[in-house]
């Protein structure tokens, strides 16, 4: 196995910037001497991070997750996200599927489902004038500990507020697709109860997680769309 097959993200933390840029931040796990060496984002739908003998071990930068991510995936099933990829300058090997996902609202599940079947359904935190201000993912051995939160869109202080979490389960013609749930509610200035654990190799990384939002005493089970997509190598 190359070394960089070896390298994995410790940390990974995105953090709102405007329109459709995030400030991404990381740390890592890393192998055979290699550092981080600059990054790229090629295409819409991936992120290249560059290891070579000289550098830093962490990062600091900014990632564009473009509404082009909303077009519905060729396989219904999965969601179009941005891959990100480690490259080893050195020695040209590159290792793929080291993290996968997006900070952006989606249909789900399916991913794919016709948009047309979703006029009228609350789910997006936009409908509630919020949106996710950070998404902080660090590995912790078996499991990696999620952090979200929110603010306004209009940059009030007060507003819809994450004041519970939980796992859920959506069936769907192709099996159970694994989602976490954010319960929200009006009128609050912080987020509370919004930490979670999760084991990213329980999930494959083309299908991720799925971040839903919805208002307390509302039923979870009315909400067909995402607002983020999130995947780690575990």
């Amino acid at each position: 196995m190359a070394d960089i097959d070896n390298i994995k993200f410790s940390t990974l933390t995105f953090s709102y910037h405007s329109g459709d840029v995030y400030s991404i931040q990381a740390t890592f796990q890393l192998a055979g001497g290699l550092l981080l060496n600059g990054y790229n984002q090629p295409v819409y739908n991936q992120f290249v991070l560059n290891f070579s003998d000289s550098g830093s071990d962490s990062l600091n930068g900014e990632i564009s997750f473009s509404a082009e991510l909303d077009a519905p995936s060729p396989n219904p099933d999965w969601q179009n996200a941005v891959n990100f990829k480690f490259l080893d300058l050195t020695s040209g090997a590159s290792a793929s599927k080291k993290s996968h996902g997006k900070i952006r609202g989606n249909n789900c599940p399916p991913p794919g489902a016709p948009t047309e079947e979703l006029v009228g359904v609350l789910g997006s935190l936009d409908d509630y004038g919020a949106r996710i201000k950070t998404v902080i993912m660090q590995r912790t051995g078996g499991d990696t500990q999620v952090t979200i939160t929110t603010e306004n869109i209009n940059g009030e202080p007060t507003g819809y507020r994450i004041v519970g979490n939980m796992e859920h389960i959506i069936e769907t013609g192709s099996g159970p697709v694994h989602t976490w749930a954010f319960e929200i509610e009006e009128d609050k200035i912080v987020d509370a109860d919004n930490v979670f654990q999760f084991d990213f190799s329980s999930v494959d990384a083309e299908v991720g997680l799925p971040i839903l939002f919805y208002a307390k005493g509302t039923d979870v089970n009315d909400v067909h769309q995402s607002d983020a997509l999130l995947w780690i190598e575990q």
